[in-house]
């Protein structure tokens, strides 16, 4: 009777979080009995197993596949085997282990405009894929703007929370504020007034009667 031999394709293209593998299956005698459902299986232990653990269905048949393991989990070792499920039950191809890789760090960093404007926090390293919360405080004397990378506006809101897929440089824009001085003489022919007008915060203001 036909002995099936089931090969386990070295794991390629290895990410954080992805990786390629496939088999092939062969023959002792050149004669093939039925492949009801071939793929490969994976997970953190050894020996992973079809239904127990993550697999792939990948048709039927001997020729050879190739198949994807999604979802990873990055900087973590993973075990993969190919099968063949036949009439004779489920035959395991050797196994193959690899490492993914770990996830890109990123900087997201933060500066204040004018730099007396206000306090920026939450900026540094962050994993791809890790949220991150950037917080804008004004000075006194001063408003909250927006926030802008590159001149463009990306948030208005002084927290500002995005999910990091590459570095990013944030401009938190505040703007002085300004008063009006109104003046008025009583009686209004008692005399003349004058030095009312706009003024920006801690700006001296002299009115004169």
């Amino acid at each position: 009777a036909p002995q099936l031999t089931v090969t386990t394709v070295e794991p390629t293209e290895i990410t954080a979080t992805s990786a390629i593998s496939g088999g092939s299956i062969t023959s002792n005698d050149g004669n093939y009995i039925y492949v009801f459902m071939k793929g490969i299986c994976w997970a953190t232990h050894p020996n992973p197993m079809v239904m127990n653990d993550f697999f792939t269905e990948n048709g039927s048949g001997a020729e050879n596949f190739t198949a994807e393991m999604t979802d990873l989990t990055p900087n973590t070792v993973y075990y993969v085997r190919a099968f063949a499920v036949t009439v004779n039950g489920t035959i395991y191809g050797n196994q193959q282990s690899f490492t993914t890789e770990q996830m890109p760090n990123y900087t997201v960093t933060l500066s204040s405009n004018p730099t007396d404007g206000g306090m920026v926090t939450g900026g540094g390293m962050y994993e791809q894929g890790q949220s991150c919360t950037v917080s804008a405080t004004a000075n006194m004397g001063y408003t909250f703007i927006n926030w802008k990378e590159n001149g463009s506006v990306v948030s208005t809101n002084a927290n500002y929370t995005f999910i990091v897929t590459d570095n990013r440089t944030l401009v938190a824009n505040f703007v002085m504020e300004s008063y009006t001085i109104s003046l008025s003489a009583s009686p209004s022919n008692g005399g003349s007034v004058y030095g009312g007008g706009s003024y920006n915060y801690g700006q001296n203001c002299t009115v004169h009667a």
